[in-house]
C-alpha cells in the first residue's frame, strides 16, 4: 500500500478510537485514565507513523501501542490493577 493509499491518521484514528478506549477501560475500570492512555497512544502512533508495517493491522498496532503506554503510566503512577 503507497502512502497515497493510505487511509489518513483522521479516518484511522475515528475508527479505531472506541476500540483502543474500550480495552484500556476494561484492563483499569476508569474512564480518566482510559482516556489519556488512549489520546497518548493516538499521538505515539501519529509520531511513528512511518514505522508501521503495513502487512499487519493498524488495529493491532495501535492496541499495542495502547498497552505500553498503559504499563508506563502505571509505572510512573506506581498503580496496579488486578486483571
Amino acid at each position: 500500500m503507497s502512502k497515497e493509499e493510505f487511509p489518513s491518521f483522521d479516518k484511522l484514528l475515528n475508527s479505531n478510537w472506541d476500540y483502543v478506549y474500550n480495552y484500556l477501560l476494561k484492563k483499569t475500570s476508569n474512564k480518566y485514565i482510559s482516556e489519556e492512555i488512549t489520546i497518548q497512544s493516538f499521538s505515539k502512533a501519529f509520531e511513528k507513523i512511518h514505522l508501521f508495517n503495513e502487512q499487519y493491522k493498524f488495529k493491532t498496532w495501535i492496541v499495542s501501542i495502547a498497552k505500553n503506554q498503559l504499563n508506563d503510566y502505571l509505572k510512573k503512577k506506581k498503580i496496579r490493577f488486578e486483571n
